[in-house]
């Protein structure tokens, strides 16, 4: 007690000082002196104790932990003290309990979805609501779209592009049909998210092979080699229209490739005599920049050209040099080199690339022109580094498959998606990840074509297109399908 008779404080004092002066004795709890005046005989609600003379709460022992994920934790009075019990989690109760729960799993793989569970009914949207491991296509649903037949294509000469700005997939093609305009010529349709096809624009009847187009700027870049080997740029409108008459980028070359950037639109190709592959800048408009193209490396003598893709403000391109090993490089907008040349130590030619959320996809033939050498695919880093493979995702059959092209494109931001023609002469689809592992199930494209030079392109989820011809030339033709293949 103080002088005045009143019980003391100076413990309290005390121990507020200690503590910065933080507490306040009138904050909640009964007065206490002692822990054991504090214990209210529950073990479910952990020890109490005396605090500054008032009663503090404890620590529920059976709290749940990390490893508690996807479980619910309970709490029972035991006779010597309390007894926990850790069960699966049903948080969206659809009656199954969560897979997370290490202690006990149940089977419910997505416990926020109430229509996600063992038994659901499958629908093609890309997500596996039946909980057993596979999606869409691997559960027994049909490729979606039908083959479409365009006419007679003059060689390799087509190309596709995915314009997000307009909503559309545009195909180029030089070559032929059975209507009113016949005769070979520059033909450019489009294709929508439905998969209609629009009418064809005819372009004139200037030879081209070769061609690529990239979609950007309100319509479509079309690179493509003319007669004498000349590479020619032509910017076209959303129906490929001709906006400014073809520029010449360069002469004595091959095998063009293109992409398009926020600042216009980048063409590379190999030169004829030499190999050295080169790059060159054309202004939104179509027009050169630069006084002279940049030379980026050294090419195969057939089938080494360039492919190309733009992401993160990057140009990513790879090729084949003369030897028919593989090279990967980096450059800015301005074709400055990013990094160094990395020589990815794989060897063939046909090679394409295709970008994807964690790295490159990329597909090629190991020996061009052979009748058994596969089809083969590797998983790069962004910086160029083999992550997994080679591995194979196609084994020829007999015969003349010197038209044999694969591509690759970027799925679900995880995965690739192949095209390629195999045994019996036949186009499939097979789907690998950034693993190198491939889906056993192959999806059969068409039975009775040459796959020969087909262009995939995914962009935004809005599905795939495919291009291809039958041999020499006879028929093409193209198919669209959804971004879940089945849809």
């Amino acid at each position: 007690m103080d002088a005045s008779g009143e019980p003391s404080n100076t413990a309290a004092g005390d121990d507020r000082a200690q503590d910065g002066g933080t507490a306040d004795l009138d904050d909640g709890g009964d007065p206490c002196v002692e822990d054991r005046e504090c214990n209210d005989g529950i073990f479910c609600n952990g020890e109490e104790t005396c605090v500054q003379s008032r009663c503090r709460p404890g620590t529920p022992p059976c709290s749940a932990g990390p490893e508690a994920n996807g479980c619910t934790v309970s709490c029972s009075e035991g006779p010597d003290g309390p007894v926990c019990a850790t069960e699966a989690a049903d948080v969206d109760q659809d009656g199954q309990f969560s897979t997370q729960c290490s202690v006990q799993p149940g089977q419910d793989c997505n416990d926020a979805d109430e229509t996600i569970f063992v038994g659901a009914e499958e629908v093609c949207d890309g997500v596996d609501r039946d909980c057993d491991g596979l999606e869409d296509i691997d559960e027994g649903f049909a490729l979606s779209g039908t083959t479409t037949r365009l006419g007679s294509t003059n060689g390799f000469d087509k190309a596709a592009a995915w314009s997000e700005e307009l909503g559309v997939h545009g195909v180029y093609r030089f070559g032929s049909d059975s209507t009113a305009n016949p005769a070979d010529q520059q033909r450019f349709f489009t294709i929508d998210r439905d998969g209609q096809a629009s009418q064809e624009t005819f372009l004139g009847t200037t030879t081209t092979t070769n061609s690529v187009t990239a979609a950007g700027h309100g319509g479509f870049g079309h690179a493509y080699q003319a007669s004498g080997g000349t590479i020619l740029f032509q910017r076209r409108g959303p129906t490929g229209t001709p906006i400014l008459d073809a520029v010449s980028v360069d002469s004595g070359a091959r095998d063009p490739a293109i992409v398009a950037t926020p600042a216009g639109w980048v063409v590379g190709w190999v030169r004829t005599t030499g190999g050295a592959v080169q790059l060159r800048r054309l202004n939104i408009e179509g027009e050169l920049e630069g006084a002279t193209p940049r030379d980026v490396g050294f090419a195969a003598s057939f089938g080494g050209g360039p492919s190309m893709v733009f992401q993160d403000n990057e140009i990513t391109i790879v090729h084949s040099d003369a030897d028919n090993a593989l090279h990967f490089g980096r450059f800015t907008t301005d074709l400055l080199r990013v990094g160094n040349d990395v020589p990815l130590g794989l060897t063939g030619s046909s090679a394409y690339i295709a970008a994807g959320a964690q790295g490159f996809g990329l597909v090629w033939q190991e020996t061009f022109a052979s009748a058994t050498a596969p089809s083969t695919f590797a998983f790069l880093d962004p910086q160029g580094l083999l992550v997994c493979g080679p591995v194979p995702v196609s084994t020829h059959a007999s015969g003349d498959v010197t038209d044999m092209f694969g591509a690759a494109v970027a799925a679900d931001g995880d995965r690739f998606l192949i095209a390629v023609m195999g045994e019996d002469r036949v186009i499939t689809l097979v789907r690998v990840d950034t693993t190198c592992n491939v889906n056993e199930r192959r999806l059969l494209l068409d039975d009775s074509s040459q796959f020969t030079k087909g262009r995939m392109e995914l962009h935004g989820g809005n599905g795939f297109v495919v291009a291809w011809r039958e041999p020499n030339g006879v028929q093409s033709y193209f198919r669209r399908f959804g971004p879940n293949l089945c849809d």
